[in-house]
């Protein structure tokens, strides 16, 4: 008898589907570990930068968070934060916001999973990855998998 595991990535409580059009929510909710370097600044987050018309996108937001999370999938570990460092607002605000990301060593993750993770993980938000390009990004297209 084989034994199945499954592994749940986020929590469905808070999911709901939005429209392309753009259905933003007032407030921030997840988990801080996965907050993007813009969603420690509520007042941008919300508000919009100065150079720009409206808040932040929130699929950037999005796109960080998956990126942390393919990260600590390949490292074994929260990625970044040094292991067994406590998981403090202040420490994770200093990782997200002024910390590098984690080296990953030689032959630890193929150059198109390097890439889709570097995508995803750059603080600027103007600069990160889109949705649309991570779908067609080399380390997800063309792959043969099937959506239940």
């Amino acid at each position: 008898m084989k034994m199945r595991t499954m592994t749940k990535l986020i929590s469905g409580q808070n999911a709901e589907v939005v429209s392309r059009a753009g259905k933003y929510r007032a407030a921030y909710e997840g988990t801080a570990a996965y907050m993007s370097p813009e969603r420690f600044d509520t007042e941008r987050s919300l508000q919009g930068d100065s150079d720009e018309e409206g808040p932040v996108d929130p699929y950037a937001a999005d796109v960080w968070g998956l990126g942390v999370t393919v990260l600590e999938l390949l490292v074994g570990r929260y990625p970044l934060l040094p292991a067994g460092q406590e998981l403090t607002w202040a420490a994770l605000m200093c990782a997200v916001c002024f910390g590098e990301l984690p080296a990953l060593p030689d032959g630890a993750a193929s150059p198109e999973l390097r890439s889709f993770v570097a995508a995803c993980l750059q603080k600027e938000h103007r600069k990160r990855a889109s949705v649309g390009e991570l779908l067609v990004h080399p380390f997800v297209a063309g792959r043969d998998v099937l959506a239940k």
